[in-house]
């Protein structure tokens, strides 16, 4: 197993540099990273084949879905992996990539309105939403966000995905996007995963500076907008770049047109890169999966909308009956014992020890804590304070007299407020 984990590291240092260029260029590890990824499991390619033919074989049998009117709602978990304070970036600017997504996903990008005449009539509502966890894996409450100090420099040559690597395991990806932020170095601003590819990698990987938008995002450049997540989330369920493929190949949906190469920048609404297309149209270079700035990429065309549909119809179904977005009462609270000190010197008294715990939305500011010893009388110890969401105090029980021997300690609280 260590000979494979070294061997990973040098593919990825290796396969992901290849795309590397200055930083005023968009740059994407995500087929380089899938290159990686079958060298070390040839199984995977084979996985991620028969997810498209599940994909494919899903529409045959659902053609209606083409119509659209099916909101399908994806539930996120951010995982932020930081070695110092500029890269623990903060809740508003995560947040801010949530509103980024859904607007794009569901066409209410302001800037949706740049769409050329060309186009107009293939710029789709894709109909998908994505919610913020509110459940962890243990369906704990959660805030959706994890925060991970970490001593490793970046992760350009390593992965973010493993705890014992200096990152963060990934969430059950049959209930969660797994949305990784953090230093990727080299000028890398993200890569992904697709359907049907290792579950233990599966999920999204952005750098920390292209996280959300102004004035969340306050790093500046041409890529702090948050189309990065956009684009990398774009394939995550299944896209290819629209210029995947050339003029001769293309993305394989129909009303993307085939662009000769990656377009950079802001180019020209007139540019046409490739005329063997019939009718020949102008590159649709505002297109998310292609590698312009972010403030000049903004559509979806309906055929992405289909092949993206089609994946959560398909190897990616069991998100849609995913708790992580199942809200936790507003007010709700939880207890774990911390000690429990044998009686000693003859002193037949003890004073359990407890960590309450807020796990609902709002301020908890009383409960009551019942205990029972043995199968005795439960007693009531009423707590008042001010606990906000997802904090912690601890709290010394009264002492409790007993008899010499062995007994049973069992709590829990009621009716938190």
């Amino acid at each position: 197993m260590k000979i494979k984990a070294i061997l990973l590291v040098i593919i990825l240092s290796l396969g992901l540099n290849e795309h590397l260029s200055a930083q005023s260029q968009r740059t994407c590890g995500t087929d380089a990273y899938y290159e990686a990824q079958v060298k070390l499991n040839p199984q995977i390619e084979i996985d991620v084949n028969q997810a498209k033919l599940d994909a494919q074989q899903w529409l045959k049998s659902n053609l209606a879905s083409k119509q659209g009117g099916v909101i399908r709602t994806i539930p996120v978990v951010f995982h932020v992996i930081y070695e110092n304070a500029a890269e623990n970036i903060s809740d508003a600017q995560v947040l801010s990539q949530l509103d980024v997504l859904n607007y794009d996903y569901r066409k209410l990008n302001a800037d949706t309105g740049k769409v050329p005449t060309e186009f107009e009539g293939v710029a789709a509502d894709s109909e998908i939403e994505f919610c913020i966890a509110v459940r962890d894996p243990n369906g704990n409450a959660t805030s959706g966000i994890t925060r991970t100090a970490t001593t490793v420099t970046n992760f350009s040559s390593t992965s973010p995905k493993s705890t014992a690597g200096g990152g963060k395991d990934p969430w059950p990806r049959d209930d969660y996007l797994n949305f990784w932020i953090c230093d990727l170095g080299g000028g890398l601003l993200g890569y992904a995963t697709p359907p049907g590819g290792s579950a233990a990698n599966d999920g999204v990987v952005c750098g920390y500076q292209y996280i959300g938008a102004p004035p969340d995002n306050a790093f500046g450049g041409a890529f702090n907008e948050g189309r990065t997540g956009t684009h990398e989330v774009g394939h995550w369920l299944g896209l290819a770049h629209t210029f995947q493929g050339g003029c001769t190949g293309g993305d394989g949906i129909a009303d993307t047109p085939p662009t000769a190469n990656p377009n950079y920048g802001c180019p020209s609404v007139t540019q046409n890169s490739c005329n063997n297309d019939f009718p020949d149209l102008i590159d649709m270079h505002m297109n998310y999966m292609d590698y312009v700035d972010d403030a000049c990429m903004y559509l979806f065309s309906e055929g992405q909308k289909t092949v993206m549909q089609s994946v959560l119809g398909s190897s990616r179904s069991s998100l849609q009956s995913s708790a992580g977005c199942t809200p936790i009462n507003n007010l709700d609270a939880g207890i774990a014992i911390l000690s429990i000190s044998d009686t000693l010197c003859g002193i037949s008294s003890f004073s359990p020890t407890i960590n309450l715990t807020n796990y609902g939305a709002n301020t908890l500011t009383t409960v009551d804590v019942r205990y029972q010893i043995d199968s005795g009388v439960v007693q009531t110890y009423s707590w008042t304070g001010i606990l906000s969401s997802f904090t912690s105090e601890e709290i010394m029980l009264p002492p409790i007299n007993l008899a010499f021997g062995d007994h049973s300690f069992r709590s829990y609280v009621e009716n938190p407020n």
